[in-house]
């Protein structure tokens, strides 16, 4: 007596189930490029938009501390960049109007000709150098 297979036709067979892995790979390859290229491009815009909100909070800090402008950057500098920003000892913390990353400092600072604005600020974030010169925004990596 000769048994007879069952032909079903169901489900699918292993070599089309390895196809679509392969295709899958293929696309996952494509794609995770370009996701870190936006992840970069992300943590390098927030860096700057949090420099942008120390340098607001430097110049709160200016005309709350010094309101006739007779101060130098030296003494603002010393100021502001000997505790870590967003620390209980920093005479920034309350002026700044958001939370900074942590070990944020601000590495440069230069005043306008009359001490109530930042003509140029250099900070460091997150393994980011951001640059703020009159007008103009560069922002590096450091590490």
């Amino acid at each position: 007596m000769m048994l007879k297979r069952k032909c079903s036709t169901k489900g699918f067979t292993l070599v089309e189930l390895m196809v679509v892995l392969v295709v899958l790979t293929v696309l996952v390859s494509i794609l995770i490029p370009s996701f870190t290229g936006y992840v970069v491009e992300a943590r390098k815009k927030r860096c700057l938009v949090e420099a942008e909100k120390v340098k607001d909070s430097v110049e709160l800090y200016l005309l709350d501390r010094y309101p006739n402008g007779d101060v130098d950057t030296m003494t603002v500098l010393e100021e502001v960049s000997e505790h870590t920003l967003g620390s209980p000892e920093s005479p920034l913390t309350e002026y700044l109007l958001i939370k900074c990353s942590k070990d944020a400092y601000i590495q440069n600072l230069t005043l306008s000709t009359d001490g109530t604005a930042v003509r140029e600020l250099i900070y460091v974030v997150d393994g980011y150098q951001v640059e703020l010169l009159n007008g103009q925004q560069k922002v590096k990596k450091v590490r």
